[in-house]
C-alpha cells in the first residue's frame, strides 16, 4: 500500500474540482478522477516512483494478475507527471 508521509502531504497533491466529499481512497483515486486538478510543484514524481516499487514487488511475490491492480493509477500518475513537466518547461520559457 502507498503512504504519502504525512497528512498534509496527502492533501496536498491537488485539488478536487467537484468541490464534495467523494469518499473514494485519495490520493490514489484522485489521479483516475475527472475532477482531479494536480499541483504542479508536488510529490507526483514520488507516488509514481512508488507505485512502480510496490508493482515490481508484487510481481516478484505474486503474479501479474496482483501486480498489475494498480496499472490505471500508475498511467494515470505518470500522466500528470508529463503534464507537469510540461507545464514548468512552458512556464520557463
Amino acid at each position: 500500500m502507498i503512504h504519502i508521509d504525512t497528512p498534509e502531504r496527502l492533501e496536498a497533491v491537488g485539488g478536487c474540482g467537484k468541490f464534495d466529499f467523494c469518499g473514494l481512497a485519495a490520493p490514489l483515486a484522485c489521479y483516475t478522477c475527472s475532477y482531479f486538478h494536480p499541483w504542479l510543484d508536488n510529490i507526483h514524481e514520488t507516488l509514481l516512483e512508488r507505485l512502480l516499487a510496490e508493482r515490481k514487488e508484487l510481481l516478484a511475490l505474486s503474479d501479474l494478475r496482483i501486480a498489475s491492480v494498480n496499472d490505471r493509477t500508475i498511467v494515470a500518475v505518470a500522466e500528470v507527471v508529463t503534464r507537469c513537466r510540461e507545464a514548468a518547461r512552458e512556464g520557463a520559457a
